[in-house]
């Protein structure tokens, strides 16, 4: 059985402008790149945890990250460019 709700024009028409609000950086190309932890870019990648932290270790060459204090975390746009250069 479908669920089926109604809303007041005055609240669909709220909802239509926080949604608007919401989506305007994404279509003008302006969003952040939010950082990843380590179990959710493994997960990303559909790669064990072992093999980010053993490419986290080579400085030179290795998986672009940043510590935040004593955490490592990772910028997506960042790994996937370095994944793409490592042909």
């Amino acid at each position: 059985m479908e669920a089926r709700f109604s809303l007041d024009s005055e609240t669909l028409n709220q909802l239509a402008k926080e949604l608007a609000e919401a989506i305007r950086p994404i279509l003008a190309g302006e969003t952040l790149s939010p950082l990843m932890t380590i179990d959710e870019l493994a997960e990303f990648l559909k790669v064990d945890k072992g093999w980010i932290y053993d490419r986290t270790r080579n400085k030179e060459d290795g998986i672009p990250h940043v510590k935040v204090g004593k955490y490592v975390r990772f910028n997506l746009n960042e790994v996937l460019n370095w994944l793409k250069s490592q042909d």
